[in-house]
């Protein structure tokens, strides 16, 4: 969910709370590991796992906009490795990957 899909859920007869509020919202939930921000969606999502979540990527399918959280250690490490090796100072990253999901695949 985007700030302003999330607003339009809290509204009440014709209150409604300000961006502000969502995004001082989301901002403490991603820093805590209970939301992850989607960078191509321009979204939010819940952690899968916040009480064990390291390094987590998402598969997005571009139809449907389903997202799953993946464990990507592994290959975050990888990429943060080479980032370092070619003098570059890391400090966010994050693994999206777009395709078709299974669903989706089926009803073609």
């Amino acid at each position: 969910m985007g700030a302003y899909e999330i607003l339009e859920r809290l509204r009440v007869d014709d209150s409604t709370p300000q961006p502000p509020t969502a995004y001082r919202a989301l901002e403490y939930l991603v820093e805590n590991g209970l939301v992850h921000r989607l960078e191509k969606l321009n979204a939010y999502v819940a952690c899968a796992r916040p009480d064990a979540c390291e390094r987590a990527g998402f598969i997005v399918c571009k139809l449907c906009r389903t997202v799953a959280e993946i464990e990507c250690k592994a290959s975050e490490a990888g990429l943060l490795q080479a980032a370092a090796h070619s003098g570059f100072a890391a400090e966010s990253s994050v693994m999206e990957v777009d395709g078709i999901c299974a669903d989706c695949q089926k009803s073609d």
